[in-house]
């Protein structure tokens, strides 16, 4: 009877019951992703309200250098999906190629939708212009930051490695501690939403202007 009630215990543990058993750092990227969720959604819907109300939003093309961009995101996320098993498997190797690939996608991101603002602005569409593209700067470039941020979270995971890499002691040191695995999965979480947060945006901005 015990164990079928401890089971049952167990099989009830939902919401932030669930929450309360993650790691400590893990906790806290999950309640900051849900909070960035909830400011890009408010933000969306104004930027839909606006867009549906002024005509002249219709007059904007979405620049070419957001759908590359959107296709090298993809693949930044692709890239870092390699480095978890890269971890278990103690490939210092791979997982160098990894985050490093990844990293060089996240710097052409960036350099695209500086582009792609650029080409906004010599369209004659300005950031403080009465029609709807003033919120598109603004959820694009808080996108930014968000993808900046994930930049130096990426830079500091790979260091490590950079330093293991080619010494066995520092290699087994780093695959054996603890923290270094929760930063690459933090790592990996927190990217794979800015991946999935800019493809919603993209996909919305495509069906409005």
């Amino acid at each position: 009877m015990s164990s079928q009630k401890t089971g049952r215990g167990k099989d009830k543990l939902t919401g932030f019951a669930r929450v309360e058993r993650f790691h400590p750092y893990k906790t806290f990227m999950f309640f900051g992703l849900v909070g960035s969720a909830i400011l890009f959604l408010a933000l969306m819907l104004l930027y839909v309200i606006r867009v549906s109300s002024i005509p002249e939003t219709a007059e904007v093309r979405l620049p070419n250098a957001f759908f590359v961009s959107t296709i090298v995101m993809l693949f930044s996320s692709y890239g870092l999906s390699k480095t978890q098993r890269a971890f278990h498997n103690d490939n210092m190797r791979e997982l160098s190629y990894a985050l490093t690939a990844t990293l060089v996608f996240a710097l052409i991101f960036c350099t695209l939708q500086a582009i792609g603002w650029y080409q906004l602005y010599k369209a004659g569409f300005f950031i403080n212009s009465k029609s709807g593209i003033g919120f598109l700067y603004m959820i694009t470039g808080l996108h930014m930051v968000h993808v900046i941020a994930g930049v130096i979270f990426l830079v500091s995971c790979l260091l490590p490695v950079y330093n293991g890499s080619g010494d066995m002691v520092k290699a087994l040191i780093f695959f054996s501690d603890r923290y270094q695995q929760t930063k690459i999965e933090l790592l990996n979480i927190y990217w794979h939403y800015v991946d999935f947060l800019w493809l919603c945006l993209f996909l919305m901005f495509l069906f409005t202007v």
